[in-house]
Protein backbone atom coordinates (compact mmCIF):
# COMPACT_ATOMS: atom_id res chain seq x y z
CA UNK A 1 0.00 0.00 0.00
CA UNK A 2 2.82 2.01 0.67
CA UNK A 3 4.68 1.52 -2.33
CA UNK A 4 1.20 2.57 -4.64
CA UNK A 5 1.02 5.68 -2.82
CA UNK A 6 4.68 6.43 -3.08
CA UNK A 7 3.65 5.60 -7.01
CA UNK A 8 0.73 7.59 -7.55
CA UNK A 9 2.76 10.57 -6.00
CA UNK A 10 5.72 10.19 -8.20
CA UNK A 11 2.90 9.66 -10.98
CA UNK A 12 0.89 13.14 -10.15
CA UNK A 13 4.31 15.34 -9.81
CA UNK A 14 5.47 13.88 -12.83
CA UNK A 15 2.02 14.90 -14.82
CA UNK A 16 2.34 18.34 -12.98
CA UNK A 17 5.63 18.82 -14.45
CA UNK A 18 4.35 17.87 -17.91
CA UNK A 19 1.90 20.51 -17.31
CA UNK A 20 4.34 23.19 -16.94
CA UNK A 21 6.55 22.16 -19.77
CA UNK A 22 3.23 22.29 -21.99
CA UNK A 23 2.30 25.76 -20.45
CA UNK A 24 6.01 27.06 -20.75
CA UNK A 25 6.00 25.73 -24.75
CA UNK A 26 2.86 27.59 -25.53
CA UNK A 27 3.91 30.48 -24.44
CA UNK A 28 7.55 30.22 -25.76
CA UNK A 29 5.49 29.39 -29.24
CA UNK A 30 4.34 33.20 -29.38
CA UNK A 31 0.86 32.28 -31.69
CA UNK A 32 -2.50 32.43 -29.58
CA UNK A 33 -3.05 29.17 -30.82
CA UNK A 34 -0.39 28.18 -29.70
CA UNK A 35 -0.53 29.71 -26.32
CA UNK A 36 -4.54 27.72 -25.49
CA UNK A 37 -2.67 24.41 -26.66
CA UNK A 38 -0.56 24.76 -24.01
CA UNK A 39 -3.11 25.76 -21.11
CA UNK A 40 -5.38 23.23 -22.33
CA UNK A 41 -2.60 20.67 -22.41
CA UNK A 42 -1.47 21.86 -18.68
CA UNK A 43 -4.54 21.97 -17.93
CA UNK A 44 -4.95 18.24 -18.47
CA UNK A 45 -1.89 17.46 -17.07
CA UNK A 46 -3.15 19.13 -14.04
CA UNK A 47 -6.43 17.35 -14.07
CA UNK A 48 -4.80 14.30 -14.03
CA UNK A 49 -2.25 14.25 -11.13
CA UNK A 50 -5.17 16.10 -8.85
CA UNK A 51 -7.11 12.74 -9.81
CA UNK A 52 -4.16 10.63 -8.85
CA UNK A 53 -3.58 13.08 -5.78
CA UNK A 54 -6.58 12.14 -4.51
CA UNK A 55 -6.35 8.39 -4.99
CA UNK A 56 -3.70 8.39 -3.02
CA UNK A 57 -5.47 10.32 -0.31
CA UNK A 58 -8.35 7.54 -0.15
CA UNK A 59 -5.54 5.07 -0.14
CA UNK A 60 -4.32 6.88 3.06
CA UNK A 61 -7.51 7.22 4.81
CA UNK A 62 -8.45 3.59 4.06
CA UNK A 63 -5.00 2.59 5.45
CA UNK A 64 -5.91 4.86 8.34
CA UNK A 65 -8.75 3.38 9.06
CA UNK A 66 -8.25 0.06 8.90
CA UNK A 67 -5.78 0.69 12.07
CA UNK A 68 -8.57 1.69 14.01
CA UNK A 69 -10.20 -1.01 13.50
Amino acid sequence: AAADLSAQAAQAANQLGSAVGSLRAGIEGGTAAAVLDGVAQGLDGTAAAMQNGAAAVETLIGLAAARKL
